[in-house]
């Protein structure tokens, strides 16, 4: 492990430059207007066991056919043929688009990232821990903040993190485990909103949303 860790700390030195402006853009997206805001927001929705590419190009598609921010829920569902669970994703976007001003609204007044995670991942339908702390990451905040998907998962368990990737994650072991991987990155010197992109760089080569 400690083998790992010496690699894991030397692509971070090969990568930091290409993760801190991903960072930036980011940061950029923070900026954007109600539907710039609430396209990151549907992405995140659309993400669960479907890759971030094929669910970014969906949105941007449905943003060139004027769909995302009006169309009923079949309209988009046959829209997002190439997104998984495409039916269940699309009633979310729908539900969720109703009522983004309150959402919204909480965004907005909340300065605590990690009460603004909770909060999302408690009122907000298909979104939970992982899908909140994505889109706080992807609108520039959250920078503490674990996204712990299953490629993170494996990656803290290969740096000896974590015992094993656990079967499921209920919020206080979400919690649990973005403590150690806090730790791990103070240890190692390593910002926290790095090591989620480096590990995922580990294991996908991509730096993405």
């Amino acid at each position: 492990m400690r083998e790992a860790v010496r690699r894991l700390r030397a692509h971070h030195r090969r990568i930091r430059d290409n993760i801190e402006r991903r960072l930036q853009a980011f940061r950029r997206a923070g900026r954007l207007g109600p539907r710039g805001l609430f396209a990151e927001f549907a992405f995140c929705l659309l993400t669960p066991q479907s890759s971030a590419r094929v669910c970014w190009r969906a949105v941007n598609d449905l943003r060139r056919m004027n769909l995302l921010f009006s169309a009923p829920t079949a309209r988009l569902a046959a829209a997002l043929r190439t997104v998984r669970f495409r039916h269940t994703k699309a009633r979310r976007i729908v539900e969720n688009r109703a009522r983004w001003t309150v959402v919204l609204r909480r965004i907005r007044t909340t300065s605590d990232d990690a009460q603004l995670r909770d909060w999302l991942a408690e009122h907000v339908r298909g979104m939970g821990m992982k899908e909140a702390s994505h889109f706080l990451r992807n609108i520039g905040r959250g920078s503490s903040l674990a996204i712990l998907d299953r490629h993170i998962l494996r990656r803290l368990a290969e740096l000896g993190v974590i015992a094993a990737v656990p079967r499921t994650l209920t919020p206080a072991r979400y919690r649990e485990i973005e403590a150690l991987m806090k730790s791990f990155a103070s240890n190692n010197g390593i910002p926290m909103d790095h090591l989620d992109l480096l590990l995922w760089h580990r294991s996908t080569g991509d730096l993405f949303k």
